[in-house]
């Protein structure tokens, strides 16, 4: 079986016929699908940046995207649904092709208690941080407490990582949660984690076709 681990409900992916129809095409069996930034749906063009200034520029996407990414998710973009609730309706609609993973944003000082009344209305299959969009420190309380959640409710936890650094820090809280898988997304903290990650067995990562082009996706590899 293929699964697509990690996928934003935008663009023709926010739409459930096209999404199967691109699927079917792909030989794509399964899709682990999150809502977009604050529930949008249009699929912004994204930045043409040559592969070369990618490699030319290592720390580009840290000092340029990232900061542009989270000054338009915090100053810029407003609020326009629930994303989790319509992913959860397009999961509804084709429980065989689409995964639920619930975006939680653990700032919020009741996170908590509504990330476990929305488990118990949609029984999604894993939850997804974003650390660009809304920071959070890889070893304080809120990631904490939500590694103790996932274990428990043996979700995998899927993490947007800000730098290097905190995906250091993010493997001592893996030592300290055996029973939660993380699945660290975009390949941030790569370098970092290929070392000591893979003496461990809950920590999987984006590994790319080609290690040269660390703009490309595949399969999450342990």
């Amino acid at each position: 079986m293929i699964i697509d681990a990690h996928a934003h409900a935008c663009g023709e992916f926010a739409d459930p016929r096209k999404l199967t129809e691109i699927l079917d095409k792909l030989g794509v069996d399964k899709v682990a699908l999150c809502p977009g930034l604050k529930g949008h749906t249009s699929a912004p063009t994204p930045p043409n940046i040559p592969i070369s200034a990618i490699k030319q520029h290592p720390l580009y996407g840290r000092y340029f995207i990232n900061p542009g990414i989270r000054f338009n998710y915090n100053f810029l973009l407003k609020e326009k649904q629930d994303g989790n609730e319509f992913v959860y309706s397009l999961a509804k609609e084709h429980p065989d092709r689409i995964i639920q993973i619930y975006w939680l944003e653990p700032r919020k000082p009741d996170f908590i208690t509504k990330l476990e009344k929305d488990f118990e209305k949609w029984h999604f299959k894993g939850i997804k941080l974003h650390q660009v969009c809304t920071p959070f420190k890889s070893d304080g309380i809120e990631i904490n407490t939500i590694a103790k959640f996932c274990g428990e409710k043996r979700l995998p936890l899927f993490i947007h990582l800000w730098s290097d650094g905190d995906a250091l820090k993010l493997l001592n809280l893996a030592k300290n949660y055996p029973g939660t898988d993380f699945i660290l997304l975009h390949l941030v903290g790569l370098e970092a984690v290929a070392e000591q990650a893979k003496y461990m067995n809950n920590i999987y990562r984006y590994y790319p076709l080609d290690i040269r082009e660390q703009m490309c996706y595949s399969m999450i590899v342990r």
